[in-house]
């Protein structure tokens, strides 16, 4: 074949002369005067790319030879260019395009061809095919999009396990897909069937998550970046991600853990929860952060019941230890703003008694002599709160309150049967202090508190009949335990 692509490469056509039929060219015209040459016609695109081909095959330039080459038959689709395109594919030792392109001229171009040139390409096909190396390559674990790239070319419609067709050489062989390293491989490959398959592994970077709103026109956001309605499928690097879907003034949200190589799930039900089997436990830190996310905030609810014990000051009222009590009924509402703090605003209705025996002073007050009295003091008091909460790692912490108010109250003095008033103080309203120390337990939103309560009021409000105030205007300690049951929305 050789001596046949060396004439299509001579072949170039190149123009020569015209010679016009009939009377000598050269005769001189009527009048006299020297004869004139016909103008040579310009020479076609397709003679132009094929004699520059020509030319730089023959001073080694391949890369432009090929060039050339490839635009003349663009300029126009004969043997000649693919002939000269072969032989070049031959030099720089690609025997598999220099086939390529014998093949394709002699399936399309053998009415064009002489015989002998055809007979010389099918017998270079015959022996170039001989030289070739056949060697499959699999990529491992079986993904999809998997780009196979062999001496920087890439091969179109590769599949795993597919068999390549190569010249014999060392080879560099790399696999790309989204979410992998690129894996690569150099092998030397000889002629034949019997060369051993080529094993690239890719190691993967990523894990795929497909997540599913419940509602097409839902948006999908991902790490707080929109990334579309309705279905998202992609590549997330591996760790913590959260997920939330927006539908109107709806919002869902999870939090996923993503590992390299795997593949999770995130669907929407009817209620709009999000379910995953990306969700698994993140592991615990070593140390307490001191800093919890911002979203730990909102609004809690509780009911509060007490048992409390006064301890007024009244000189003509002897009363014992055990002869104080109380208990008192109420509700906190409230809003927490950060990790340690909430305000809340409270109201409380109290009962509380005081018995004991009456001096002579206390006994002149009263419209009848008796040997026990008891004080009633009924009160009912509203105020505001600062909550601050110590977050630990587990279910119970410390929890303290502190704040104020007014108090609506009403003092009754009663004597040894208690159905009986003696007589009744007018009504008064003061300012009150409060301090709650104690513990709070918490479980999925349920709140548990167990504190001791610290009352601080006033008296000043308080006359007996004879303008006198029973508690020589001192305050009124009172202090006791309280449980507290509610909610939170935290």
């Amino acid at each position: 074949m050789a001596r046949a692509l060396l004439l299509a490469l001579l072949m170039v056509a190149t123009t020569a002369a015209a010679q016009p039929e009939g009377e000598d060219a050269t005769a001189e015209a009527e009048g006299g005067g020297d004869a004139v040459a016909p103008e040579e016609p310009a020479p076609s695109p397709y003679q132009i790319h094929m004699d520059n081909g020509v030319r730089l095959f023959k001073a080694g330039l391949w890369d432009g030879a090929i060039a050339e080459f490839e635009a003349a038959y663009r300029a126009e689709p004969k043997a000649s260019p693919l002939i000269n395109l072969a032989l070049t594919y031959k030099k720089i030792g690609d025997p598999v395009k220099a086939i390529e392109v014998l093949e394709k001229a002699v399936a399309n171009h053998r009415d064009t061809m002489p015989a002998d040139q055809i007979a010389a390409a099918k017998a270079e096909i015959a022996e170039m095919k001989t030289l070739l190396a056949y060697v499959k390559v699999e990529v491992t674990p079986s993904v999809e999009g998997v780009t196979l790239i062999v001496d920087d070319q890439e091969r179109e419609g590769f599949a795993s396990g597919q068999e390549l067709v190569l010249p014999p050489g060392t080879r560099v062989f790399r696999a790309r897909a989204k979410g992998y390293a690129e894996a690569e491989a150099r092998a030397q490959v000889v002629s034949g069937h019997g060369n051993e398959a080529v094993q690239l592994n890719l190691k993967p970077t990523h894990g795929e998550v497909i997540i599913t709103a419940r509602h097409t026109d839902a948006w999908i956001e991902v790490d707080g970046q929109n990334r579309g309605k309705g279905l998202f499928q992609d590549m997330l690097t591996p760790g913590v991600h959260q997920i939330r879907v927006l539908r109107g003034k709806q919002i869902d949200s999870v939090q996923i853990v993503v590992q390299a190589g795997s593949r999770y799930t995130v669907t929407q039900d009817e209620d709009g929860e999000l379910e995953s089997d990306a969700t698994a436990p993140l592991q615990e830190p070593e140390e307490e952060p001191s800093i919890l996310p911002s979203f730990l905030r909102g609004f809690y609810g509780q009911g509060s019941a007490a048992f409390l014990a006064a301890f007024p000051h009244i000189d003509d009222l002897e009363v014992g230890t055990a002869d104080r009590f109380g208990g008192a009924g109420g509700l906190h509402l409230g809003y927490r703003v950060t990790t340690w703090a909430a305000f809340e605003v409270f109201g409380q209705y109290s009962d509380i008694r005081a018995s004991g025996d009456p001096g002579p002073k206390l006994q002149a007050s009263l419209d009848a002599t008796t040997n026990e009295i008891t004080m009633v003091l009924k009160s009912v008091r509203a105020g505001g709160l600062l909550r601050v909460m110590l977050p630990g790692k587990s279910w119970i912490r410390f929890v303290g309150t502190v704040g104020g108010g007014v108090t609506i109250e009403w003092l009754e003095w009663r004597g040894e049967s208690l159905d009986t008033t003696l007589f009744l103080d007018d009504k008064g309203v003061g300012p009150f202090g409060q301090l709650d120390l104690g513990v709070e337990f918490e479980f999925q939103g349920v709140l548990i508190d167990v504190v001791m309560q610290n009352i601080l009021q006033t008296t000043k409000h308080f006359d007996l009949k004879n303008d006198r105030n029973a508690f020589d205007t001192q305050p009124i300690p009172i202090i006791g335990p309280a449980i507290r049951g509610g909610y939170a929305l935290w």
